[in-house]
Parts: C-alpha cells; sequence; structure tokens
C-alpha cells in the first residue's frame, strides 16, 4: 500500500501570539520537529502522530519548550544539539530532569520547525500507528540515528505488509531531512530512496 505526504512546515512559536494561544485544526496526521543546524542543514529529530495535528503542535510547544517536563529527555547542550543533532542521540547525550531544561529547550525552539502532513483516510489495514513507525524507521535510517526511543514513541504500529511513503516536500529543506520515498516490506527491513 501506498500513501503520499505531502509535507508543510512552520516555525516551531508559529502559534504563539503574546500569552494567547492559537490552536489550528490540521485535521489527523503525522508530524515531524526537524532543527535548523549551526552547521546548515536540517534535521528530523521527532516524529509523531496524532488525530489533532494543531493541537498537538500546541501541546509539544506547552510541555516542551516553554515549561518542559522533568519526564522528558532533553539535551544537555542546546548549542551542541543544534550542531549536531543525530550526535546527540548516538552519543545519549540526552538527560532527564536537567534543572536548566527550560533555557535550553527555549534555545532549540529558535531553531525548530514543526512538519505536518494531514493523512484524511487510512485503508483499513493501516493505522496512522503504522505509517509513523515506518517514518520512523526511514527517519533513523536516513539520518543514521542508530539509538532508539528518543525520536519518538517507536515501537508502536508495526505495519504488517508492504507499506510504501512517497514524501512531497513543501520547503526544500525537508529534502536532505526525510527520503523521498520509504519502503516496508513487512519484515525487518526498511529502504529508503
Amino acid at each position: 500500500m501506498r500513501y503520499d505526504l505531502h509535507w508543510k512546515c512552520l516555525p516551531m512559536d508559529a502559534i504563539q501570539s503574546h500569552d494567547d494561544w492559537y490552536e489550528p485544526f490540521l485535521g489527523s496526521g503525522l508530524y515531524m520537529l526537524v532543527a535548523a543546524t549551526t552547521r546548515g542543514g536540517y534535521v528530523g529529530y521527532y516524529v509523531g502522530k496524532s488525530d489533532d495535528i494543531g493541537r498537538r503542535w500546541r501541546q509539544h510547544l506547552k510541555s516542551w519548550f516553554l515549561e518542559p517536563h522533568e519526564g522528558y529527555w532533553i539535551p544537555e547542550s542546546a548549542e551542541e544539539f543544534l550542531e549536531d543533532p543525530v550526535a546527540a542521540f548516538n552519543c545519549e547525550r540526552l538527560k532527564q530532569g536537567l534543572k536548566c531544561r527550560q533555557d535550553i529547550q527555549a534555545h532549540i525552539l529558535k531553531s525548530t520547525w514543526f512538519c505536518f502532513a494531514e493523512v484524511d483516510a487510512l485503508r483499513p489495514w493501516h493505522t496512522l500507528e503504522n505509517v509513523e513507525y515506518v517514518l520512523q524507521e526511514g527517519l533513523k535510517k536516513h539520518a543514521e540515528i542508530c539509538k532508539k526511543g528518543y525520536i519518538g514513541d517507536t515501537g508502536r504500529g508495526r505495519p504488517g505488509g508492504e507499506l510504501v511513503i512517497d514524501n512531497h516536500f513543501g520547503r526544500a529543506f525537508l529534502g536532505g531531512t526525510l527520503p523521498g520515498t520509504i519502503r516496508f516490506s513487512g519484515a525487518t527491513s526498511v529502504e529508503v530512496g
């Protein structure tokens, strides 16, 4: 089964307006947080799914960036993370309960994009979790992230059978962040193209 994901991207803090919250309704689908690195590239660092992408965007903005919960895995250093997010994952330079987590996340927020792709109707044999899983695995392979457990709720929704995702990018920088095509064979192999 093939899915075409048409990605749109905005700065992560685009829905914050003074002290008021703006919560757009963006439908159900998938989303990704992407860091603009200090090296000049872009790296996807979190993939999720939601039945209401706008609500989830606002939740992440508040509870991960503006008032980060102590249970979240936060990079030990914003500067190191923004230089090379993949190294922060692979070298496990993330911690829970950091006292300076609000300062670190506020710095990362300024360089983060919220990217989303609406998926209004899935065939009965695939769920959002299935597509999320394949997208996470494709991102990990494409970006060479070898440590599991940081870029989203991995391991849920593993699909049976073949699933192919074709990514269409509204912003050119996503072409280096996500593979254009991800193929999941139904076993353990993920091919990125």
